[in-house]
């Protein structure tokens, strides 16, 4: 290798664990006392045909509102974080599942040639037990516990951790239809939506301070009538603050929903369980 590269490339190895992580759903400080929105009266079902144009903010509600009713689905996640160091651009492959169960489940993988991270967390009866790649054993907590150290639970009131309450959000549109179901982009603020987001990036890219957006974060979301999500697409841009330099991130991935309501097997839950009796 000429030595001359050596350098730029130990820095983007180094860096690129800023741009890894795939920002899954994050509770504030107000919200860690519930893991659920408070359900509004059901007797008409909430239907997307029914809203006026003046309506379409109430989007992003209706659709948590919906997850949280089912009692189970899974969510796979895969896309791409690109990492702009010195004259590099590295691509890192991400990949997140989450099932919601009896036994909740996340598992958040990122990987390119110069970095690789992942983290297990399973979730039940207000208890969390987790760990990371370099762990050797399972960690186990209370939830609030883990909350402080990660910043990150996937069954909340946000959207991939971007809170959805106040002008967290900017500008919510009705996009063309694909087929029978309906299209929204959600504009979550660079400022406001992000309080979370920030939290569970720092920790797990091993930041030195909080990611700088730097742009409005764009959500495409594919929705049946009733708010029943297809599918998610987000793209972010943000820089991320190492202790040996900054990295310009573009981030893009796709989450599809699937299995609501239906047995979802939960990776090694026996194994698993014997943790939250401790």
């Amino acid at each position: 290798m000429n030595k001359l590269l050596v350098l730029p490339l130990l820095v983007a190895g180094l860096l690129l664990s800023s741009c890894s992580v795939i920002q899954v759903s994050s509770m504030s400080r107000e919200e860690e006392s519930s893991s659920s929105i408070t359900p509004t009266s059901r007797e008409k079902e909430k239907l997307i045909s029914d809203l006026k144009e003046n309506e379409y903010n109430l989007v992003p509600g209706n659709f948590v509102e919906k997850m949280n009713s089912f009692t189970t689905y899974k969510a796979v996640t895969e896309g791409e974080t690109k990492a702009t160091v010195l004259f590099f651009t590295v691509p890192q492959k991400i990949n997140v599942t989450v099932i919601k169960n009896e036994y909740s489940y996340l598992y958040n993988s990122s990987e390119s040639s110069m970095y690789s991270s992942e983290h297990h967390a399973y979730y039940h009866d207000n208890k969390a037990v987790y760990k990371d790649k370099n762990d050797n054993d399972y960690n186990t907590s209370v939830l609030a516990d883990y909350l402080n150290k990660y910043g990150t639970y996937p069954f909340n009131n946000s959207i991939e951790g971007y809170k959805i309450s106040g002008d967290a959000i900017n500008e919510v549109t009705k996009l063309d239809m694909d087929g029978d179901n309906y299209r929204f982009k959600i504009a979550f603020d660079k400022e406001k939506a992000t309080t979370n987001v920030r939290i569970q990036m720092k920790e797990f890219g091993a930041l030195i301070d909080y990611p700088d957006f730097l742009s409005d974060i764009q959500v495409t979301i594919t929705l049946k009538n009733d708010y029943t999500p297809v599918k998610l697409e987000l793209e972010s841009r943000y820089k991320a603050a190492q202790s040996m330099g900054t990295a310009s991130c573009h981030q893009q991935y796709t989450v599809t929903y699937s299995s609501f309501n239906e047995s979802i097997e939960v990776p090694n839950l026996d194994t698993i369980k014997s943790y939250f009796d401790k």
